[in-house]
């Protein structure tokens, strides 16, 4: 779990490993309703704090570039079908 405040006080996004690999999922949470989000940078609507949300939205970017990133997964995000992911 990794605290991500802006769009609620304690909002936390999840990482999820394999022990035997250096791959890694995020659950981005509300940090950005989609993938567009962290891509085009565009911050929730609703927001307790404009700062701490844009450091939490850059801070998501750049684990999406991070290559051992498999996928980076928002709450909202509509473009997100029911799939298997293998780490």
């Amino acid at each position: 779990m990794v605290w991500v405040p802006g769009h609620s006080k304690g909002l936390a996004s999840t990482i999820i490993k394999n022990e035997n690999s250096e791959k890694f999922i995020l659950l981005a949470t509300d940090v950005g309703y989609a993938a567009k989000s962290w891509q085009e940078n565009i911050l929730p609507s609703v927001l307790v704090d404009k700062e701490d949300a844009q450091i939490s939205l850059d801070w998501v970017k750049r684990m999406s570039d991070d290559p051992n990133c498999v996928e980076v997964i928002a709450n909202h995000d509509v473009n997100v079908k029911p799939h298997v992911i293998t780490l």
